[in-house]
């Protein structure tokens, strides 16, 4: 029998097996908390637990080497269910819940179980007016007219993917115009080569009528020239005289990128704004945990930082696909937001997940301040449309409604 073959069958039944336990257990978790026969407690994970599950979930081979260990860009398959196709990232799936549950001290239970909708005096948080959205001159080209499915005067963010040509830029922001929207395009600072490329996108853009640009270092490693960080191309000063706002990123989770205090660079762009006229509003990564969200919004607040904050949330978007974002900045806070909104283990892979419950909780935890809501501020919505741009203007559209007439 040959030791490779033998090798990879025992992975693979090994596999097979660690997620047939994970199954019953949650079946298990399920049935108890559908029936309320057992205290919460029973259903509370210890860390200890928590940290047993993730070192068994990291003992299953991730992909076997050769020729078909291929990238998964999309966690479902075609033909059948990930985990058939890749059961092992159903186990990670599940310790990683299990790890976010312990810190949490909340309920693995709840990754079966859907949120009970908050009290009326708990939704009233407007995140939703003035709400922005982002968007790709790809997923713009699916989109007959942005008048048809948003507001008149939605800001849209236009994402600067690595590669994009500056005349599709400028001719999405041109478009968008045209239709009733703000285009506020992306401006990644390590992707400039120099003044010179800066100088030219901004003509690019203010020729179109753009009066507002989002400004980011960018995720490239290496910069492309003299800038390193979007304080780099402030500095220049060529901005403030062409521009009537930029709006940087905040990180509620931290940043890799930005290994010493974030705050102090915060401070120095909201400084050189006000210094310099400019208005400038914060958008947050996208976040899956309302706890982080609400501390770093109050974190501002409390350092002097007065800005307009507009928290990034993914639109309404499969679990898969929250999923595979979300391995891509941490798996963590993605699982986190599965479990509370995910009806079934199938429901964890094929149904369409809205933001309702994160957004209700982050008006919980507002409301619910000690500090009193108003210390957090001017807070808005931003919405990343992972799950399809039509599908969250529409969802934002309809909930903006709902909210002003309840």
């Amino acid at each position: 029998d040959d030791p490779v073959l033998r090798k990879k069958r025992e992975e693979t039944l090994r596999t097979y097996f660690v997620l047939v336990v994970f199954v019953v257990v949650v079946l298990l978790l399920h049935h108890h908390t559908m029936s309320s026969r057992v205290p919460a407690a029973f259903l509370q994970v210890s860390p200890n637990t928590a940290l047993c599950l993730s070192k068994l979930s990291s003992t299953i081979p991730q992909a076997h080497a050769g020729p078909r260990n291929r990238p998964t860009h999309a966690i479902t398959s075609a033909n059948r269910p990930c985990f058939l196709a890749r059961p092992h990232r159903l186990v990670t799936a599940f310790a990683a819940a299990a790890v976010a549950a312990a810190h949490s001290n909340a309920p693995v239970g709840g990754l079966l179980t859907r949120h009970m909708s908050m009290s009326a005096a708990d939704r009233n948080l407007p995140l939703l007016q003035d709400f922005s959205i982002e968007t790709t001159p790809k997923s713009a080209s699916a989109i007959p007219d942005h008048s048809e499915i948003l507001p008149s005067g939605t800001r849209v963010y236009v994402a600067a993917i690595p590669g994009t040509p500056r005349e599709d830029m400028t001719a999405l922001c041109a478009r968008l115009g045209k239709e009733g929207m703000v285009a506020v395009p992306h401006l990644a600072a390590r992707a400039l080569s120099g003044r010179e490329e800066l100088h030219a996108w901004l003509h690019s853009f203010r020729s179109v009528g753009v009066e507002r640009v989002l400004l980011l270092a960018g995720d490239t490693k290496t910069p492309a020239g003299e800038f390193t960080s979007s304080m780099d191309v402030l500095k220049t000063n060529l901005l403030q005289h062409q521009l009537a706002g930029i709006d940087i990123v905040g990180h509620p989770e931290g940043s890799a990128n930005i290994p010493d205090d974030p705050l102090k660079h915060m401070r120095d762009k909201v400084q050189w704004a006000r210094e310099n006229n400019v208005q400038m509003d914060i958008l947050t990564q996208v976040c899956f945990n309302s706890s982080a969200v609400a501390d770093y919004c109050l974190r501002l607040r409390q350092d002097g930082i007065s800005n307009t904050l507009r928290v990034g949330m993914a639109g309404p978007t499969k679990p898969s696909t929250l999923i595979k974002y979300a391995m891509a900045c941490g798996v963590g806070p993605s699982i986190s937001l599965l479990q509370k909104n995910s009806g079934t283990a199938f429901g964890l892979m094929t149904q369409r997940q809205t933001p309702d419950g994160l957004l209700n909780e982050i008006s919980t935890a507002v409301n619910r301040s000690p500090a009193g809501s108003d210390a957090y501020g001017d807070l808005r919505l931003h919405l990343f449309s992972f799950g399809g741009f039509a599908a969250t203007a529409n969802w934002a559209r309809d909930t903006a409604a709902a909210q002003a007439d309840p």
